[in-house]
């Protein structure tokens, strides 16, 4: 038992340390032909006042594996300075779990009780409407479509349903197709 605490401990301590949010690059890369200001942090807050641009990662690590530079430190190349910024390590946010379709408040287990029953009482009352659209005849069908067309034909948001819909009553015969 000792042994599988020990275990756990340390799989939580892991956890933890993975939590904590990293950038994928741990600086930002800038080049500019003056030379970079003493305080090298300020050009993360107006990086254009000292005539630097940022530079994306792969063009920064392919320069900085030519001139054989660590990163952290300011080098010279075909007439521009570059500087890496190197960026403080922060505590993950719930708005970087949103951000990345991983919001908790979705989840099942941590929705309100009222967000579970709206949710489930629309599933019912969108199953019903389908089971009688299914049931049905093909006139009825094609009846529910027109109205569905004609109600959005101008609204840019619904361009691609209007498509499926036509599509789908050239797939109940041609007697319905306008």
């Amino acid at each position: 038992m000792k042994q599988r605490m020990n275990d756990i401990i340390r799989i939580f301590r892991q956890k933890a340390k993975n939590i904590k949010g990293l950038k994928v690059d741990e600086y930002i890369a800038f080049y500019g032909s003056n030379p970079p200001p003493e305080d090298i942090f300020k050009l993360l807050d107006d990086n254009q006042a000292y005539g630097f641009k940022i530079l994306d990662g792969v063009a920064f690590k392919a320069i900085k594996k030519k001139t054989k530079t660590e990163i952290g430190e300011t080098f010279q190349f075909a007439g521009s300075y570059y500087v890496s910024v190197p960026l403080e390590q922060r505590n993950l946010t719930l708005l970087d779990l949103v951000g990345a379709g991983l919001d908790p408040h979705e989840n099942y287990h941590n929705m309100n009780p009222e967000k579970i029953l709206q949710d489930r009482e629309q599933e019912i009352r969108f199953d019903k409407k389908a089971r009688v659209f299914q049931n049905s005849s093909n006139e009825e069908k094609a009846k529910t479509i027109f109205d569905f067309i004609e109600k959005n034909e101008g609204n840019p948001t619904f361009q691609e349903e209007i498509a499926i819909a036509k599509k789908f009553l050239r797939n109940l015969g041609p007697e319905y197709v306008r």
